[in-house]
């Protein structure tokens, strides 16, 4: 599980949690070496980018952003443009608002 301030807000909002008790976001912990631990859990986060499946037309959703964000490897906001490309990051559906029992 990865828990994180922006993480554990964007599970807890994603989901529609408003006690806030969800921990943070489980990664996935089936595949090989390449997939359990290194990637979203497909059963929560099925269309994100970076959940452990192929998936036609994923999302690099604001879940991928934060973790980039609170690991201190990227700083960003929503709409900064850097290089010519603005930062921007695609609505998850997977689960929205599904509850605190994820």
């Amino acid at each position: 599980m990865i828990v994180t301030p922006r993480v554990k807000a964007f599970v807890n909002k994603h989901f529609g949690c408003t006690s806030g008790t969800i921990a943070g976001a489980p990664v996935e912990d089936n595949g090989g070496s390449g997939t359990a631990g290194a990637h979203w859990e497909k059963m929560f986060f099925f269309s994100e980018f970076m959940s452990g499946v192929q998936v036609t037309n994923p999302v690099i959703s604001e879940l991928t952003m934060a973790l980039l964000e609170d690991s201190g490897w990227y700083k960003f906001s929503k709409g900064e443009v850097h290089g010519g490309v603005t930062i921007d990051y695609e609505p998850l559906y997977w689960l929205k608002n599904y509850g605190c029992e994820v």
